[in-house]
């Protein structure tokens, strides 16, 4: 059983490592996570987003998106995590993204139709990336 305590703690963790990884804009990248609240920047490379949970629990990417003001806390993460598995985040987290409003945690592509720059700051035309 995954307790609260253990999860948040866990949650915190990770947190606290994608904000480092926030500030390193790369013109190239094109899959990415938008973060809730870092202090260096929105969003963390699909790259270092895989490397800050490579060594983690399989379950805490989802639980982290869930955590990470997405409308569920600790408690309720934790719960659906300890009855329904890695199948229960999943259907909570697909919930809460078919619902965006573009100010949680997610994943998107960036990607501009003109130039192809993966990242707008790098974006060569007039258009700008599409995301």
């Amino acid at each position: 059983m995954l307790s609260d305590i253990e999860l948040e703690a866990m949650c915190w963790k990770v947190d606290a490592e994608l904000k480092k990884h926030a500030a390193n804009h790369d013109p190239d990248w094109w899959g990415i996570y938008h973060l809730w609240d870092s202090p260096n920047g929105d969003w963390v490379s699909e790259e270092d987003w895989n490397k800050v949970f490579r060594n983690r629990p399989f379950y805490m990417a989802t639980a982290y998106m869930l955590w990470v003001n997405n409308g569920y806390n600790v408690r309720e993460v934790c719960r659906t995590y300890n009855e329904d598995g890695l199948p229960g985040l999943n259907a909570l987290c697909n919930e809460v993204l078919d619902e965006d409003d573009g100010t949680g945690c997610y994943f998107t592509e960036v990607e501009c139709d003109e130039c192809g720059a993966g990242w707008s700051a790098d974006c060569v035309c007039d258009v700008g990336a599409e995301g």
